[in-house]
């Protein structure tokens, strides 16, 4: 499992000796859906990370590291199940990826 940040932009050796994963400019939060706040937002992607049930930030970190790369401002976190009846026990994790939308966003025409 690769090590990472995604909060800051410190690079250093991981505890295993790969060295960390590009960090994100800015934090992204991971919220529930009872936490996100009513202003105007664009959801980027939707998507799913799977991760042992002993390492849920992996899980995060997945999410992190693809709102990065989209330039999302918050993860909702929509869900989290345990699936694996038939194998090895993962946890699911499913989330929106936000951008918030400025007034100027709001006002500027969708291309199409």
């Amino acid at each position: 499992m690769a090590c990472g940040c995604w909060s800051g932009c410190a690079r250093s050796a991981c505890s295993n000796g790969a060295s960390e994963a590009p960090c994100c400019a800015r934090p992204v939060r991971i919220v529930r859906p009872s936490e996100f706040v009513s202003v105007p937002y664009r959801v980027l992607e939707e998507m799913t990370a799977t991760c042992p049930p002993l390492a849920p930030k992996y899980c995060d970190d997945v999410l992190r590291k693809r709102a990065c790369e989209l330039g999302a401002d918050v993860i909702v976190q929509q869900s989290r199940t345990l699936v694996g009846r038939r194998g090895p026990a993962q946890v699911t994790q499913r989330a929106l990826l936000v951008r918030f939308q400025s007034k100027a966003t709001q006002a500027a025409p969708q291309a199409q």
